[in-house]
């Protein structure tokens, strides 16, 4: 349960909520609460709030992965030296109560699944960083058809092994790994599964 402890009439842009005895710190300006109020009509409003924090993995220690209203519970499992770098792996949790479609939901983390992530800390936040497969520049401007179509069937199959829809394999001079990344709301120190049935 999120609790709002304190706020306080001298600091009006402060707030202090405890979630499963974890202390988060909220800063908002007028204008970006006002922004707030508006931005989350549709949007979970309990999300919207913990997106604002800034928490720190431990090995071991639970995560929630804040989306545009589920929640989904990852196991920290490792953590860089330079502490601003981590993998989490989700877990597959089981529903322990009886309350159906509702909002009070509960849940037994026991058993992780092979999905990992791996993160960074970026300007003042968290990002999950990937690989993905792409086509050079060199092999757009030559192509006088669409990507796929100007591949030749050994080429093809390189690239699109298993018949996937995405780019997979790595050709020289046609396509090539790169390094991408996506901002990612994240509170560490708490796992916290839920499902919104609203949606």
């Amino acid at each position: 349960m999120l609790t709002k402890v304190k706020v306080t009439d001298e600091v009006k842009n402060f707030s202090v909520f405890v979630w499963d005895n974890v202390t988060f710190y909220y800063f908002y300006s007028t204008k970006q609460y006002k922004h707030t109020l508006i931005h989350t009509t549709m949007k979970s409003f309990f999300n919207e709030i913990m997106s604002q924090t800034v928490s720190m993995p431990v090995v071991g220690e639970g995560a929630t992965v804040l989306l545009y209203s589920d929640r989904h519970a990852y196991e920290v499992i490792s953590v860089d030296e330079d502490k601003k770098g981590c993998t989490i792996q989700r877990y597959s949790p089981k529903r322990i109560d009886n309350t159906g479609m509702g909002d009070c939901q509960e849940y037994e983390y026991k058993e992780l699944t092979e999905e990992k992530l791996n993160l960074r800390f970026r300007h003042g936040g968290w990002v999950q960083v990937y690989k993905v497969i792409e086509f050079t520049e060199e092999y757009k401007k030559a192509c006088t058809t669409t990507l796929a179509k100007g591949l030749t069937p050994e080429q093809r199959a390189i690239v699109y092994p298993d018949n996937s829809v995405q780019p997979r394999g790595v050709l020289e001079g046609i396509t090539k790994e790169v390094n991408r990344s996506s901002k990612l709301s994240i509170i560490f120190g708490v796992k916290k599964e839920y499902y919104d049935f609203t949606i």
